[in-house]
């Protein structure tokens, strides 16, 4: 009985300290936020934001906007929205907390 009173005490200290772990985000974050920090409006083009941040999660106008998902911790997601000229040039984008 003792060993099972011991081990259930062990489970317990064990649950309580995992749960109360920060949360160290997900690999390769600090990353995506440099490659982030790399979007030029009017000089990044769209093979090179393609490159950084993986495959676009949609697309709209014939690939003239894209939209990237971009997750740096559990509780935070956001989408980034850009929008390339004929050129395939980056003409704006922005950073959206998605709720």
């Amino acid at each position: 009985m003792k060993v099972s009173m011991y081990f259930i005490c062990a489970l317990f200290v064990f649950a309580i300290l995992v749960s109360c772990a920060p949360y160290r985000g997900v690999a390769g974050e600090s990353e995506h936020l440099s490659n982030i920090r790399k979007l030029i409006d009017g000089v990044t083009t769209k093979s090179e934001i393609s490159d950084q941040l993986l495959s676009p999660i949609n697309s709209f106008e014939n690939d003239r906007i894209l939209i990237f998902r971009w997750q740096p911790s559990y509780e935070n997601q956001y989408h980034i929205v850009t929008v390339f000229d004929d050129n395939d040039i980056l003409q704006k984008h922005s950073i959206i907390k998605v709720r």
